[in-house]
């Protein structure tokens, strides 16, 4: 157990520093929102980029990890709307609270745990759950947000935004020019490597300080049931959803995944909610018990992931 706690301790304690910068006055909310901007613009497309581009494609596609977490989150969505839809919650409270039991944050705290724990895979898994959640988990989101009142012309042209959208991504932009390079064969110059490796090693601390500038302030007049009832969804059973749908799908003939894919596979299902989910919730009004989500989730998760880790790799 103490060696899980020299993994989770330093990744916590990066974010207990924004935390108390932004508290102190050293830095402002705002001053994260540019660094946020970094690691999504610059650094992790530059680490999805050595993830994908390095490794031949099947390492990449892997059908095992893509259908066993595509199946939990999903799984995780419908939990989570239903909770929605019986506290009597209107469509973009039952999308949102779908989001908050599935949407995990692969890229500011799961990547970097990883990358402690499991580097050699770290990239390869942040890639392969990103793929999931930006083709199906947030389209799922948008498309259900926009309730049955406003028509199906309505919800067509808000996933034909998003996916507008998504070609400028990008998180994508990266992972699709890795997989460019690695279908090609081609190898890249040292020189191009070594500069890509530098912004993706560049994101670690500065994503999880930024986690924490972000959570500075707890969110006034919070739904406190809703907040707890999605913590709980996200820390506890999303990941069990994954974890059995790994086990039914192997069972069913999928090939087993190899061990570190699979630690990867639940720690990611573990993970507090996506850091963005406030941003996204903000146009539907729904911003101040998501932020109440992602602050529970990120705080709570130090234990919840430090004892997951623990029975993993004990």
């Amino acid at each position: 157990m103490l060696s899980v706690l020299a993994i989770t301790i330093p990744i916590y304690a990066c974010v207990a520093v924004g935390h108390v910068a932004v508290r102190r006055g050293l830095l402002s909310r705002s001053d994260m929102r540019v660094l946020t901007t970094f690691v999504i613009s610059i650094s992790l497309p530059c680490m999805l980029f050595l993830a994908v581009g390095t490794r031949p494609v099947r390492d990449i596609l892997n059908p095992t990890y893509l259908a066993a977490y595509a199946l939990g989150s999903v799984l995780a969505y419908a939990v989570g709307y239903g909770y929605g839809r019986l506290r009597g919650a209107g469509p973009a409270g039952r999308a949102f609270d779908g989001l908050g039991m599935s949407g995990s944050n692969s890229g500011f705290v799961g990547y970097p745990l990883l990358l402690l724990t499991l580097p050699d895979v770290a990239g390869l898994v942040l890639g392969l759950s990103m793929i999931v959640e930006n083709l199906l988990v947030l389209p799922l989101m948008f498309l259900l947000a926009e309730g049955r009142a406003q028509g199906h012309d309505s919800r067509a042209k808000v996933l034909a935004t998003y996916a507008t959208r998504l070609t400028r991504n990008p998180l994508l932009i990266g992972l699709v020019a890795g997989l460019i390079v690695s279908l090609s064969g081609v190898h890249l110059p040292e020189a191009v490597l070594r500069t890509a490796d530098l912004f993706s090693r560049a994101g670690t601390a500065v994503a999880l300080f930024a986690i924490g500038g972000l959570l500075a302030t707890f969110p006034r007049g919070a739904e406190l049931r809703r907040v707890l009832a999605l913590s709980l969804g996200k820390l506890l059973l999303h990941p069990l959803l994954v974890a059995g749908a790994l086990l039914v799908l192997v069972g069913l003939g999928l090939p087993a995944l190899d061990p570190a894919l699979r630690i990867g596979l639940l720690v990611t299902g573990a993970l507090p909610i996506m850091s963005t989910m406030p941003v996204l919730a903000h146009p539907y009004g729904e911003s101040e018990p998501i932020a109440g989500v992602l602050l529970v989730t990120t705080g709570v998760s130090f234990l919840t992931l430090s004892g997951l880790l623990g029975i993993l790799t004990g």
